[in-house]
């Protein structure tokens, strides 16, 4: 038949006649055959929605006249529902399912799950008269619709039967309903003992009243899905997934949950002590802190009393309303289905609010998470572990899977692993490594013996060390870059973990490794031709690793300098602001490592440095702390420790003796490390000191008396710490001019330097270490610097400076002719200047001695 004729009312009736006709005398393949096509630009025909709405809304509430009133009102409700059913058959057969809506489908769906959840639950009820218990339960489903319609204003001797043939639109508002009157019925029956055990029962009836209705309502959306051409991601809310249906059916799980505590604690001890030992998400800790499936709390080991066990102190066949032990066995027995029903009605609502956009969207799926794991775990403590697991493997909770393989199946952990892995492939094996690293089972987690899953756990801990670079996935990933053969990924980890390393000694590990490692992806000679990417690379590991020796080599030197002074006890001298030998820096450092530092502070500077500048000693005395319990100096720290004091012992050690050349070296291959801003104001630092290590008021007073030979002018430069510092850093070191120079009128601190400080320099070290000691006093102690450095220059150390740098120069250019291959030239001057140096040498050993 073509389309009727006429306006929307009119062809809604004719459908309705049409569909009433196909319904209800069993003829799918009617005369129904819209030819015409709908005006509309969805496809989606007004009239045919109007009408199959109309006439399934009169199969729910029973007004259709082809519906015959029968006394067995379970027949009624099993003839209204293949009815309801057979809606979307005729719509099917004749290809008219895509010209109604998703809402129409949905709103089809719906009435027809309805019915279903009435002729399950008036069967269940009918089963509970039969047996003629005298518990309040018996009568609870019934009660609650007489209430239910007394609410509504509605009367019926028999509310119930009223209520599914008349009201079954109402079922899901009953199981609402019934559920808000379960805290006050129980609390009446609590007053004796014979009505606590009926309260138990009303529980435990409360939720078989709710699963008995969802589950029916589930199964028919799900045998009937592809019917109704529901998408998966639909917008509607179905309304088993409305907000009430969701927090009862999370409350029926948690309450039956404690009954079967309550049950167990009276009956069964072994199923009350796994309880007991259950910590499970959603749990509350010590701290008030909610307990998360991440914890590693929740991982407990049920392996102990397998679940046949715990089967076989149940009874097999007892009536529940008779036996507290048979109760005790159903009420276990339906966590699963009820958890099932709740997990499912959270999935469909998390779609409805996620693809609306919804803003509470993000808080339920967290409600969700929890309350999952929670009662996936829960089911292991009852003995329930294969539900558990098939529960986890329907709704992909890979997190808790995990947990279930470690707390419930230990000794086949391995194969079930396995078999994880082939059945989710990448997602199970994400959540398996994260259970690890949570855990912080290293060795676990980097023996892999499968070597399929190696690829994977490559991409976790590159991942992880994306998120996190200085986490632990830092620290140890190198290690699987090794066994795969990445070098070039663990010499990368390995020169990252050797920086934020808080110990010399592992630093120095580290980066030995790394070198390694780069040595091993591209050999010396590749690496020596290779492009300046890698050249670069390769020197800045070998500049960290020189920088530990330094280190290194300083704290040997203090700790024997310490040793050796028999009398470096006795010192009575203290900084004006002391370093705070308590506080800071690693709290294995002991009593003595303070008094070392402390002596070793006092043995390297002089009284007038101390009392001069002690905002710059008292941090010195902290480093030196830090650096006597091995821990990791930066580069500005290392600096100012080899430039700061003043009054170094004789020593063979080489780095002493050129520790302000050696600071310039270091300085000049800090670039990874400082910003360029950072490197200016440390290389003023150390020009600065230099120039003022050399008392310039006596050397101008020698220098200008008249008659001064030009000899006598360069035995007295020569005999400078200045003068050796430039000599090292041109001639030893090959530092390149100007830029690792400064010029005495250009070293002095500027406001830039003295903000930089202030912010990040001295900023945490202040706030972690130094007490007593303020950003105000460590900037006047630098401008105490400028002032030495502004007398100096008054005595004429820009024109010294210049004349040094001058014979440095030319000796530079003879050594460098003489490996050119011409040793003859310029061998005269080195000769002179061979024996002034070993005159200064010699003048040096005897004001020592």
């Amino acid at each position: 038949a073509s389309r009727p004729a006429g306006g929307i009312a009119s062809q809604t009736r004719a459908f309705i006649a049409q569909l009433e006709q196909a319904v209800f005398f069993d003829n799918p393949r009617s005369p129904l055959s819209f030819s015409i096509v709908s005006h509309s630009s969805s496809g989606i025909d007004a009239a045919l929605q109007a009408a199959v709405l109309q006439v399934s809304k009169s199969i729910l509430d029973s007004s259709s006249r082809f519906i015959a009133g029968r006394l067995d009102t379970g027949a009624q409700l099993r003839e209204r529902l293949r009815r309801a059913h057979a809606i979307i058959r005729v719509l099917s057969a004749n290809g008219l399912v895509d010209r109604i809506d998703t809402n129409t489908r949905v709103r089809l769906s719906a009435a027809a799950e309805k019915l279903a959840a009435a002729v399950a639950l008036w069967s269940h009820q009918n089963d509970l008269w039969a047996r003629q218990h005298s518990s309040p339960a018996t009568h609870l489903l019934s009660n609650a619709a007489d209430a239910f319609l007394e609410a509504r204003g509605l009367r019926s001797r028999d509310a119930l039967r009223e209520l599914l043939q008349h009201h079954t639109c109402s079922v899901g508002d009953l199981v609402v309903f019934l559920h808000g009157r379960v805290p006050a019925l129980r609390r009446a029956l609590d007053v004796s003992e014979r009505g606590a055990h009926d309260s138990r029962l009303v529980e435990f009836e409360a939720s078989r009243i709710a699963i008995v209705a969802m589950l029916a309502a589930f199964r028919y959306r799900f045998r009937h899905s592809d019917l109704y051409a529901l998408a998966s991601n639909c917008s509607e809310e179905l309304w088993t997934a409305s907000a009430e249906i969701t927090d009862i059916l999370s409350e029926r799980l948690e309450n039956i949950y404690a009954l079967c505590r309550d049950l167990s604690s009276r009956h069964c001890a072994p199923i009350y002590e796994r309880m007991q030992m259950a910590v499970l998400p959603g749990d509350t800790n010590h701290d008030g802190t909610d307990v998360s499936i991440s914890d590693e709390v929740v991982c407990i080991d049920y392996s102990q009393s397998a679940p046949s066990e715990l089967a076989a102190v149940l009874p097999a066949d007892d009536d529940p309303y008779v036996s507290d032990m048979a109760l005790l066995r159903d009420c276990l027995n339906i966590v699963g289905p009820l958890a099932n029903l709740c997990f499912r009605s959270f999935v469909d609502r998390i779609t409805s609010v996620e693809t609306r956009s919804a803003p509470d969207a993000a808080a339920l799926v967290r409600r969700y998470n929890t309350l999952r794991s929670r009662f996936l775990l829960g089911l292991v403590a009852l003995g329930r572990v294969q539900m558990a697991f098939r529960l986890s493997e329907e709704y992909h909770d890979l997190t808790t899977l995990v947990v279930l393989v470690f707390a419930a199946d230990v000794a086949n952990a391995a194969d079930c692993l396995r078999r994880y892995v082939d059945m989710f492939g990448s997602d199970f094996a994400r959540a398996l490594f994260a259970y690890y690293e949570r855990r912080q089972a290293w060795a676990s987690l980097l023996y892999t013996r499968d070597s399929a899953i190696d690829h994977l756990l490559k991409e976790f801990i590159d991942t992880s060390e994306h998120v996190s670079p200085h986490g632990p996935m830092a620290q140890i990933g190198w290690i699987h870059d090794i066994k795969l053969r990445d070098f070039g990924g663990a010499a990368a980890k390995l020169a990252r973990a050797a920086r934020d390393s808080d110990d010399t000694c592992q630093a120095r590990t580290m980066l030995s490794l790394s070198k390694l490692s780069f040595v091993a992806l591209e050999g010396l000679d590749s690496i020596a031709g290779g492009n300046e990417i890698k050249t670069s690379a390769y020197s800045r590991l070998e500049d960290a690793l020189e920088l530990c020796e330094v280190q290194d080599s300083l704290h040997r030197f203090m700790a024997e300098l310490v040793e050796s002074n028999q009398q470096g006890k006795q010192l009575a001298a203290k900084p004006t602001n002391k370093c705070n030998m308590e506080g800071g820096g690693s709290s294995s450092s002991s009593g003595s490592d303070n008094c070392d530092a402390y002596d070793a502070a006092m043995l390297t500077t002089s009284p007038e440095l101390r009392h001069s500048r002690p905002a710059l000693y008292a941090t010195y005395c902290d480093f030196l702390r830090r650096l006597l319990a091995s821990r990791v100096a930066s580069t500005e720290e290392m600096l100012d420790a080899l430039t700061f004091p003043d009054n170094i012992p004789n020593t063979k050690e080489h780095f002493v003796n050129e520790r302000y050349c050696l600071a310039v070296d270091i300085l000049s291959r800090s670039g990874s490390n400082l910003t360029k801003h950072a490197q200016r104001a440390a290389l003023r630092s150390i020009w600065r000191r230099v120039f003022i290590s050399d008392d310039w008021k006596a050397i101008h007073l020698r220098l200008s008396t008249p008659n001064t030979t030009d000899i006598a002018l360069r035995s007295e430069l020569i005999a400078t710490s200045l003068y050796h510092t430039l000599r090292q850093c041109f001639v030893l070191r090959e530092l390149p001019y100007p830029e690792c120079y400064v010029m005495p009128a250009d070293a002095f601190v500027t406001a830039d330097d003295l903000e930089y400080f202030a912010d990040n320099r001295f900023c945490l070290q202040l706030k972690n270490s130094v007490e007593g000691t303020t950003i105000d006093t460590i900037i006047g102690d630098y401008k105490l610097e400028d002032k030495d450095l502004s007398l100096a220059i008054n005595n004429g150390l820009v024109g010294y400076y210049e004349e040094m740098l001058r014979i440095v120069a030319e000796g530079a250019k003879d050594a460098h002719r003489q490996r050119e291959g011409n040793p003859d030239h310029g061998m005269s001057d080195d000769l002179e200047n061979k024996s002034m140096e070993d005159e200064y040498e010699n003048d040096v050993s005897m004001d020592s001695e």
